[in-house]
């Protein structure tokens, strides 16, 4: 095919992809309309200028001597909204970071140069995916790789919009319905994409947001997951050198939203949980996936090096969601997990403003509390128990040496009135696994509110919460953001550190600390 002829049957098929989102949003309800509208004002509204600037002021108390490397905080920032629908989770990634050195800090934001910057290029994105104008738009996209028009699915970057690792010294963007997008940290901070990474061709599935590293193995434990076609769940295991050295196939009832996975020293754990896909439902002008109850829950328990599918034990659990698991461990024979829970899910946050008619008004909601799963892999018995009541938590952080094993302390971003993630998180709370209290409060002042914060341990550390919580603070008053660093032992409620930004960091989802050391041995 030469190049005008291509050019002219991409332009055909990007036409007809806006003629399918014009008629979309004619048949698009009010309430999908403001239910798009909170995630495109406040603070979760994009940002349209990027900076790099040095030097930045410090407005209160200073910089820790031993804190040197990089916040990057990776989150979704539209360039331009889609008619038939827009949902957070839709956005372009840009990455916001900070740069600590010697005392000095800088600021950068980029966007994650992914295959979106194409000018001819379209997707359907998840506010748009509900309906038959969804169904439609996936057929013309599946026609256009068939001409050669875009790459084909597998090869693409995605928005690249939702968290980050770093791994066999190389530094990652993730979105779960694609690939990873390597990102290079210059040493002055500057960020630069460098484009999608399949492991010399050897990861042959979508990558999670999440997946986890063993600090003692330097291994990472990963997984994919689809709504169409072949296994709808892929595990992998990529060795510390960064090789992909086992995959293969998991069977599920149904394709499933399964957004993190825990590991222990010597499992793996997969959420089965009730987000399904649902072709019929769109069909019927409804959201793609929706809250199944009777679909149930349930926990899979694999051995890490398994050579297949075969050895892995499912568990019922009560009937939930959850997009974030905490921590796992083993106590003899038995497997602890602990993680995010909601009891249901609100089907409307995943688009088309669709309410469940099936659902009760107080079951059409997310709302997560801290919860603890105990599996007896002896007996097959399971216990389990919400942790924490009244607050809602989500994006857990612990201590990163201690993924996998036994750590006392969690870190929680909490909200005493909403669920947080559609309004922000009004401070951090410090939560004790082992006595099962809070032990620490972090509120920040002016009615300041964020996402995430992460944890990072002190230089020697003599105790697991001997470190650091980096986070945005943003300021609706004044419409501004800071970087902050807070004390993760006293948890006192005055900044180590806080600097003034170029400007408002929006809402996002996961941010990633880079130490001065994993930045020099980037490859």
């Amino acid at each position: 095919m030469n190049k005008i002829v291509k050019l002219l049957l991409s332009v055909f098929f990007f036409t007809l992809y806006k003629i399918l989102d014009v008629f979309q949003y004619l048949f698009r309800s009010a309430r999908s309309i403001k239910n798009q509208e909170k995630f495109l004002s406040n603070n979760f509204a994009p940002v349209h200028n990027e900076f790099f600037r040095q030097g930045l002021l410090i407005a209160e108390g200073r910089i820790p001597s031993d804190l040197n490397g990089e916040l990057v905080r990776n989150g979704p920032n539209p360039r331009k909204v889609a008619l038939g629908g827009y949902h957070w989770f839709d956005g372009d990634g840009m990455l916001h970071g900070v740069r600590i050195k010697d005392g000095s800090v800088s600021y950068v934001n980029r966007y994650i140069k992914t295959d979106r910057f194409e000018p001819l290029h379209f997707s359907a994105g998840v506010g748009e995916m509900w309906g038959i104008f969804a169904i439609l738009k996936v057929i013309l996209t599946i026609f256009a790789e068939k001409f050669g028009l875009h790459k084909d699915f597998k090869d693409q970057t995605g928005s690249a919009n939702t968290a980050l690792v770093f791994h066999a010294k190389k530094f990652f963007a993730l979105v779960e319905s694609h690939k990873p997008t390597l990102v290079k940290i210059l040493e002055d901070g500057e960020l630069e994409t460098i484009g999608v990474y399949s492991y010399n061709g050897n990861l042959k599935h979508n990558f999670t947001a999440h997946p986890k590293i063993d600090a003692n193995t330097g291994e990472m434990m990963t997984f994919g997951y689809k709504f169409i076609g072949g296994a709808f769940l892929t595990y992998s295991v990529i060795s510390k050198e960064g090789e992909v050295v086992r995959t293969f196939p998991i069977p599920l009832k149904r394709p499933v939203m399964m957004h993190d996975m825990a590991i222990t020293a010597n499992y793996s754990i997969f959420f089965d949980f009730p987000i399904v896909f649902d072709r019929k439902g769109l069909i019927q002008n409804k959201p793609a996936v929706s809250f199944d109850k009777e679909y149930g829950s349930r926990i899979g328990i694999l051995p890490r090096h398994a050579p297949d599918a075969s050895t892995i034990r499912w568990f019922t659990v009560d009937t939930c969601y959850m997009f974030h698991s905490v921590n796992a461990w083993e106590e003899d024979d038995v497997v602890v997990i602990s993680g995010c829970r909601s009891h249901t899910f609100e089907a409307s946050f995943l688009g088309g403003g669709w309410i469940d008619p099936k659902l009760s008004p107080e079951d059409n909601v997310y709302k997560a509390h801290l919860y603890e799963w105990r599996i007896n892999l002896k007996t097959g018995g399971v216990e389990e128990q919400q942790i924490l009541a009244n607050l809602f938590v989500e994006f857990p952080a612990v201590n990163p040496s201690l993924v996998g094993a036994r750590n006392q302390f969690c870190y929680l971003p909490y909200s005493t009135n909403s669920n947080g993630l559609e309004s922000g998180f009004e401070g951090v709370l410090k939560f004790d696994l082992f006595s099962r209290k809070v032990v620490g409060t972090i509120k920040y002042p002016r009615s300041g509110q964020s996402g995430e914060a992460v944890f990072v341990p002190r230089e020697n550390a003599k105790t697991e919460d001997d470190g650091y919580l980096l986070t945005f603070v943003y300021y609706e008053q004044s419409d501004s953001s800071q970087f902050v660093v807070m004390d993760a032992k006293t948890m006192s409620n005055k900044f180590l550190t806080a600097v003034d930004l170029p400007q408002r960091v929006p809402f996002g989802f996961h941010g990633l600390w880079v130490s001065e050391q994993d930045l020099a041995s980037q490859q």
